[in-house]
């Protein structure tokens, strides 16, 4: 008993599955096995339906030799009997004779062949083709009892001219009546025939060949008795043959010539039988040869009696070189080498059948006889897979699995066997030892490993908390680095309230004091137009009044005076509000340096988070290979990837205020530029009211120069008062045209202080 039989099978269950060794050794004997037994099977299905077309083959081929063995009797039957009734005498007993005997053996062998039809497989003509044949042998039947009746009679010594020729006419008569119906029972015989081999499909060649050879030969003994008739019936009246007789008889000659040529062609093939060649020899010596002479002289014989013919005799008589008895027998001789012929090719045909048959048979049986090896060694090779390598596998699989959960006490089997499942088990082991040591190793290896996995977490603890100080730190030097900003920011924004606030209040402030000052330029200006008026109608009564107007000149050129130094003071203001405007244009200017200055520090900023992230991006990397050892550090760079994400976003938030404050320093920037514009036009008015006052003080001082001289210039004095008067009313213009630039001016000064609370508004926000 093998050591493998008495080891308990303990292969888990996971190890299982479609393909493995012991299945796929199985399948594949199974498969070779299954291959084998299936050409097997089917070389025995195709000997044995081959030996059943061969058995079919024998049973046709022996109903064939029947049916031309009765054709061959009938045949004969009806060249006796036809020759007997062409003779003016009764038919002799010698012919009787051998009519019953030919007649008896043609039925006998037509009755075995319609028996062994009968039980023949059925094809769809096989019914309508026996009905034919039985109605054609039926009126074989009676043509032959008419037949007989009529070759008793006799007219050779009958006087009776109309009774003689009634009677030849009557044998005459039944000889065609019986010919017709023997050639359509031979007829219908050969398509019977026919038929059933059609029918059959063989496949076997040297069946078929034997087959047609048969045919040929059937249509030959056919047409020859057809021929030798018509001779023996013109030889038995001693009668000349006629020219269409003649053409008919050539014609059976030609079918008969037609066919041996085919006998001939089919006889040499290779796989014919040597002993059928001999045959054809005696053919072609006997039937040929020897009966062509004796043929000649009968044709020659009726061609002299024709030719010799009286042409006032309706009878020609013929002297034939033999009688119809001899005819009949050296004609029935000559036939015989084609019916022998026929025989050895019918004897042919089932000796290849049988050898044929044999050869299945033995095919077959050796088919058996290797299905049944086949059979035994496939289960033969079973029983080696089982017993001889897949449970020694197995055995090796259920050791190997206890030795992989840690059971290195199992026995390994096999290791003494010389054979590829010793070489295993000998591999096995040598992997059992080496487990062994190995679990050893690992055991020193474990405890060397704590200890530094120890030493390891330690190190990874203090790598910890110095990454976690130095974030720590980094994240107070940016807090410190935002609010330094932003208190600079801050700072900026003071500073730029404090110094463009004071300008916009000042600006603010000399609007207003222009606009008192207009209001009390346009009063004084009113006041003098007043004045002029009184004038112009005082001027009547100037030299009443010359002390009035003397006191109202003076009057007027301290107005004049109080004007100008109004407007001057005017001028100094707008200067003032011009210089101011300029200081808070670069004041602004100095804002936008620095926006500029705080974009470049946040894009600095911008820069360093961006590589700040790349940083943490290569350290989390980093720590990934580094394994568990990187896990703590793997965390640190995620918070600095963290905060330098969310320093992006501030300085994207900055880089936005810092825009809007661009934006809204452009805007204060233009503001100003508007004030400047308003304040230029105000000095403009002023220097226009300043030359206005001048003239009007010429004027006046004038008047008071001249007062003495009013009684001789009081018309001119009326001329220049209305010049004074025109003068106030353009000082009047002029004052409404400054209050209005000063009204324009504070609306600059207080939309320049609404965009620069905003600004700051935004600057503090930022």
């Amino acid at each position: 008993m093998d050591q493998f039989d008495n080891k308990k099978n303990n292969t888990q269950e996971n190890a299982g599955g479609i393909f493995t060794i012991k299945n796929s050794l199985f399948g594949i004997v199974a498969i070779l096995v299954l291959i084998v037994v299936s050409f097997r099977i089917t070389s025995v299905i195709d000997a044995s339906n081959y030996k059943a077309e061969l058995e079919k083959a024998i049973v046709i081929n022996e109903f064939s030799d029947h049916l031309i063995e009765a054709t061959n009797y009938f045949s004969l039957e009806r060249g006796v009997m036809v020759i007997a009734l062409g003779s003016e005498k009764a038919i002799s007993s010698n012919f009787s004779t051998m009519i019953k005997e030919n007649r008896s053996k043609g039925v006998a062998a037509y009755q075995k062949a319609m028996a062994t039809f009968a039980e023949m497989d059925d094809f769809p003509r096989k019914k309508t083709l026996v009905l034919e044949v039985n109605e054609n042998f039926e009126a074989y039947l009676d043509a032959q009892g008419d037949a007989d009746r009529v070759s008793l009679i006799s007219v050779v010594n009958e006087q009776d001219f109309d009774v003689k020729s009634s009677k030849s006419m009557e044998k005459s008569r039944s000889g065609r009546k019986f010919r017709r119906a023997i050639e359509a029972l031979n007829s219908k015989v050969h398509e019977i025939r026919l038929a059933s081999e059609f029918e059959a499909n063989i496949s076997n060649a040297r069946i078929i060949l034997y087959q047609q050879l048969k045919n040929s030969l059937a249509e030959m003994i056919e047409y020859s008795d057809r021929e030798w008739t018509g001779l023996g019936t013109a030889i038995s009246s001693k009668k000349s043959i006629s020219e269409n007789m003649i053409t008919t008889m050539s014609s059976y000659g030609g079918r008969v010539n037609s066919n041996w040529a085919m006998v001939n062609a089919l006889l040499s093939s290779s796989f014919i039988d040597e002993k059928l060649k001999s045959y054809a020899k005696i053919v072609n010596v006997d039937f040929f040869e020897g009966l062509r002479g004796l043929k000649d002289e009968i044709y020659d014989v009726s061609y002299d009696a024709a030719a010799s013919q009286d042409m006032d005799s309706n009878v020609v008589m013929a002297e034939y070189p033999v009688t119809a008895a001899e005819w009949i027998d050296q004609a029935n001789a000559a036939n015989k080498s084609i019916q022998d012929l026929n025989k050895a090719v019918g004897n042919s045909a089932r000796n290849a059948a049988l050898k044929s048959e044999s050869e299945a048979n033995t095919q077959m049986i050796t088919g058996i006889m290797v299905l049944i090896t086949a059979l035994l060694i496939g289960i033969s090779a079973f029983w080696l897979v089982v017993k001889r390598i897949t449970r020694p596998l197995t055995c090796l699989g259920d050791t190997m699995y206890e030795i992989s959960h840690g059971d290195l006490d199992s026995e390994i089997l096999g290791i003494d066997r010389r054979d590829e499942i010793g070489s295993m088990a000998r591999s096995l082991q040598v992997f059992k030892e080496a487990a062994v040591e190995k679990l050893r190793h690992e055991a020193e290896e474990q405890k060397a490993a704590e200890e530094r996995q120890i030493k390891k977490e330690r190190k990874a603890i203090a790598t910890r908390e110095e990454e976690e100080k130095l974030r720590q730190q980094e994240e107070d030097r940016e807090r410190n680095l935002r609010e330094t900003r932003q208190a600079e920011m801050l700072a900026l924004a003071d500073n730029f309230e404090s110094s463009v606030m004071e300008i916009v209040s000042s600006v603010a402030a000399a609007s207003s004091e222009m606009e008192k000052n207009a209001r009390d330029m346009s009063s004084v200006a009113e006041e003098t137009t007043h004045q002029a008026t009184s004038v112009t109608a005082a001027s009547e009564q100037t030299s009443s009044n010359i002390q009035t107007v003397a006191s109202a000149a003076e009057e007027l050129s301290a107005s004049v005076k109080e004007i100008s130094q109004q407007i001057i003071q005017s001028n100094e203001y707008s200067s003032n509000a011009v210089s101011e405007t300029e200081k808070a244009t670069v004041e602004i200017q100095g804002l936008v340096e620095a926006a500029q200055k705080i974009g470049d520090v946040i894009s600095l900023i911008n820069d360093i988070a961006e590589q700040t992230n790349l940083l943490a991006l290569n350290a989390t990397i980093e720590a990934a290979r580094a394994g568990e050892a990187g896990k703590g550090f793997a965390v640190v760079a995620s918070e600095v990837k963290s905060l330098a994400s969310q320093t992006a976003t501030a300085t994207d938030e900055i880089t936005i205020q810092v825009g809007s404050m661009r934006d809204a320093t452009e805007k204060a920037v233009s503001a100003i530029a508007g004030i400047q514009n308003v304040i230029k036009r105000i000095d403009d008015t002023s220097i226009s009211i300043s030359s206005a006052m001048e003239e009007q003080d010429a004027s006046t001082q004038e008047i008071a120069r001249n007062v003495s001289e009013v009684s001789a210039g009081t018309q001119e004095v009326t001329s220049n008062i209305h010049v004074m008067s025109d003068g106030a009313k353009s000082t009047g213009t002029a004052a409404n045209a400054v209050l209005d630039s000063a009204h324009n001016m504070s609306a600059q000064s207080a939309e320049l202080r609404l965009q620069l609370e905003k600004f700051l508004e935004k600057i503090r926000a930022a």
